[in-house]
């Protein structure tokens, strides 16, 4: 089930429920493996084997009791509860509890301890010793569940769903029992090229980033084999929503966009900044001038997509003071036309503030006419469109209105104001 889709700023989150939309819902499917090899818990193997039946031997017209279904062997566990009609979710939930519990509590790694006179390099040594007798056995108890289940799964795949909406957003298309061997990719990766950059300590050589680089493209690799191409184009897509599009300001308030619209338009932000890849590797040697030149040239596709009038929309989308209004509007739950609106009037309104300033036939008193005027009218204009929100309005975004009966400053000749 999809988590519910209330209205959320960070346009990362807009851009990923554009894809989601624009995404065939389908299903994961239902986890039909066939029964993996008999594997148990490592300390079952120096235990005598549970001797209790199993309910597929008992008499059909018997209702089965729970000594008769639980077992210290979780692949045989597994089939017991499969065998009496338990939901897959179920059998899903109770058998990694149960070999989450037996690695938490029988072979729980002890602290590692690190005298105080050892130096960094040492204890950064010890250190990564522990922490990889720790990921073996994370590896250790992933292999029991696939063998236990049929798949890979774990816990932690049931806060993507209910809990974080971001990385619901990015993985929630995927059938789950996909989503944990991704997720575990990711990972394993990301610890790799951490310990890359603890070695050096951060200052990396051509060696260390052509190591990188390799990592980065391992990962590629392996995760374009775990899914099939359809999925694998759908995650790219997401992670760099995701990334891009939370990192950079980006806004498409009262811009008329569709699915299709969302999708080439993250799908052109990678030539800005692939978000994927840079978690890995930042590009280096970029200068000032080639990330402009990445940025116009991702301008002009986007309004080369929305075409001439949506482009306007676009443009007036990236004004701070348009959003500033938005804002303004949404808090007061008054409709999107209403923000057009107050922002074309305010635009108006400090067009023709620049005008009367610069008008020199005007005296200082017809020109603080003319600014009054203008202030009355603006304020008359405005508050016709927001109505009992204005008091308010004046009180927030709308202090602006007071600038309009000063005229602004020119600069000097010698560029002091």
């Amino acid at each position: 089930m999809r988590p519910p889709f209330v209205f959320i700023l960070s346009l990362a989150v807009n851009l990923l429920l554009g894809i989601i939309w624009a995404t065939a819902h389908k299903s994961p499917p239902a986890v039909t493996n066939p029964p993996a090899p008999a594997l148990t818990a490592p300390a079952a193997n120096e235990e005598a084997a549970s001797a209790r039946p199993s309910p597929s031997t008992s008499n059909p017209s018997s209702t089965p009791s729970w000594q008769m279904i639980e077992s210290k062997d979780f692949v045989q566990y597994a089939a017991n509860l499969r065998t009496v009609g338990c939901p897959e979710w179920i059998v899903r939930n109770v058998i990694v509890a149960g070999i989450g519990r037996f690695y938490h509590s029988s072979i729980k790694l002890a602290p590692a301890y690190l005298p105080p006179w050892q130096n960094a390099d040492r204890r950064r040594a010890d250190s990564r010793v522990q922490a990889g007798r720790q990921s073996e056995l994370e590896s250790e108890q992933m292999a029991l569940i696939k063998a236990s289940l049929g798949y890979e799964w774990d816990n932690r795949d049931e806060e993507i769903w209910n809990q974080a909406i971001v990385s619901s957003l990015i993985f929630g298309f995927l059938p789950d029992e996909k989503v944990s061997p991704v997720t575990a990719l990711d990972e394993k990766y990301a610890r790799a090229a951490e310990s890359i950059q603890t070695d050096v300590h951060g200052i990396l050589i051509d060696e260390d980033r052509a190591r990188l680089q390799l990592l980065y493209q391992s990962l590629t690799a392996e995760k374009s084999r775990l899914l099939d191409p359809v999925e694998w184009d759908e995650l790219q897509l997401r992670v760099q929503a995701a990334g891009y599009f939370t990192a950079y300001e980006f806004h498409l308030d009262c811009v008329a966009v569709n699915d299709a619209d969302l999708r080439k338009i993250t799908d052109y932000s990678k030539a800005v900044k692939d978000m994927a890849k840079e978690r890995f590797i930042e590009e280096r040697n970029v200068t000032e001038a080639e990330r402009a030149r990445r940025q116009t040239v991702f301008e002009q596709q986007i309004e080369n997509l929305l075409g001439p009038a949506r482009s306007v929309d676009y443009r007036r989308a990236q004004d701070i003071n348009f959003r500033e209004t938005y804002g303004f509007i949404q808090q007061n739950n008054l409709p999107q036309t209403t923000a057009i609106g107050v922002y074309e009037a305010r635009r108006a309104a400090e067009d023709q503030l620049r005008e009367i300033a610069a008008d020199t036939s005007l005296s200082p008193t017809e020109q603080a006419t003319a600014l009054s005027v203008l202030k009355a009218a603006t304020a008359n204009s405005i508050s016709a469109r927001l109505g009992g929100a204005y008091q308010n309005y004046l009180a927030g975004p709308g202090q602006w209105l007071e600038s309009l009966a000063v005229p602004p400053q020119s600069p000097t000749p010698g560029g002091a104001p």
